[in-house]
């Protein structure tokens, strides 16, 4: 065979094309400046991590070493108070507080100044003889806004006599029919009230059908059962002669009560309508009026003189607390009614400040007037 006809290998044409087909590497782009300080941020924010970490774990173990040694010192404290008890015997002492015995304490107590601090709740209350009633009739006389006002006041009238330190010897509501029951009933908790009765018929049976007065027969016969709570109970009553109606138009200032008389406030919402209301009932039947000296005490008052009924009450559980009526002035009423400016005045004010008038709306309410409230004059607006 001729070794010029001996054929050659194949060229790998292939690999060729290949390597010349593929595209040639980009150079790789550097890393802009906010790139490299996102980076920046994120290793300087690992590396505040573990510092903060390695700070809250030495903290963490310095307050157990605090622990532990404040511990073993009120151990030892301990044992230090109990061999002394045993070697000398401890004193104690008991305090009165108001006829009420306090805890006792031992000396080692009172040295650490641990002196029991007592609640209101928790303080014996020494009631005060007199009696108190809410005239509740005059629903026919009230508008409906006016009904759920006196509702309102009824309850803050109950809720102010239970807290006090010397509440009244007897809270009624007399005359609870119509509208007046309808809206007691959907507050749902008023017949859970306590030391309260609640009596359909006025407060005329307070006196009528009474034994002579110092008789022991001056009570039989009183029971009856009360509308709200369908219990039978005896009915509070007292003589005529110390029955006292509060109302603005009476002539007669009460300077101080008397525990053994009994004082009724108007329950009425009607900003001042009824024009001598309350005296007129008073004097129809017979019995006393007085009103509160506001006119003696605060003749300064520049706004009218009229008071809600829960306010009438606040003062007279005041005043038995301080025997005071310029303070229990000053306590109750609100500082507003100080001001020389009028309900106009106000809203002006409050619709400038963007008010648009919402709290003289409230203060409306709570100056809703009863007329029998027992209030310094007979101004009318």
């Amino acid at each position: 065979m001729n070794s010029s006809q001996v054929s050659s290998p194949p060229i790998a044409t292939q690999d060729l094309d290949a390597t010349e087909t593929e595209p040639a590497q980009e150079p790789i782009q550097p890393l802009s400046k906010n790139a490299k300080k996102r980076i920046l941020k994120a290793q300087k924010r690992e590396e505040f991590k573990l510092e903060r970490r390695a700070k809250e774990k030495a903290a963490k173990a310095a307050k157990k070493a605090a622990k532990r040694e404040q511990a073993e010192a009120n151990k030892a404290k301990e044992e230090q108070v109990e061999e002394g008890e045993e070697n000398e015997p401890s004193t104690k002492k008991r305090k009165l507080v108001d006829g009420a015995a306090l805890p006792v304490q031992t000396l080692s107590e009172e040295s650490d100044n641990k002196v029991e601090v007592k609640t209101p709740s928790q303080v014996r209350k020494e009631p005060f003889g007199a009696k108190i009633v809410i005239d509740l009739g005059f629903d026919d006389k009230m508008t409906d806004r006016e009904i759920i006002s006196i509702v309102s006041q009824c309850a803050y009238c109950y809720s102010s006599n239970r807290k006090s330190l010397h509440p009244f010897a007897a809270l009624l509501f007399t005359s609870l029919n119509g509208r007046t029951k309808a809206r007691m009933d959907m507050l749902a908790t008023y017949q859970n009230w306590k030391s309260v009765e609640w009596w359909e018929e006025g407060y005329n049976l307070l006196w009528e059908n009474l034994a002579p007065a110092g008789t022991d027969e001056m009570t039989l016969g009183r029971e009856y059962t009360c509308p709200v709570t369908s219990v039978a109970k005896p009915r509070t009553s007292t003589p005529k002669e110390n029955v006292v109606y509060l109302t603005a138009d009476s002539d007669v200032e009460l300077m101080e009560l008397n525990p053994e008389d009994t004082y009724i406030i108007g329950g009425i919402v009607d900003k001042n309508r009824y024009k001598a209301l309350c005296e007129n009932k008073a004097r129809a039947q017979s019995i006393r009026t007085a009103r509160l000296p506001i006119g003696i005490y605060l003749k300064e008052l520049p706004t009218r003189k009229v008071l809600t009924v829960n306010q009438v009450l606040d003062i007279l559980l005041n005043w038995v607390e301080h025997r005071d009526w310029k303070k229990a002035f000053f306590d109750v009423i609100p500082p507003r009614k100080f001001e020389a400016v009028g309900k106009n005045a106000r809203r002006r004010k409050q619709k400038a400040e963007g008010n648009d008038g919402e709290e003289d709306e409230q203060m409306e309410d709570e100056d809703e007037t009863p007329t029998g409230d027992g209030i310094a004059d007979s101004t009318h607006d």
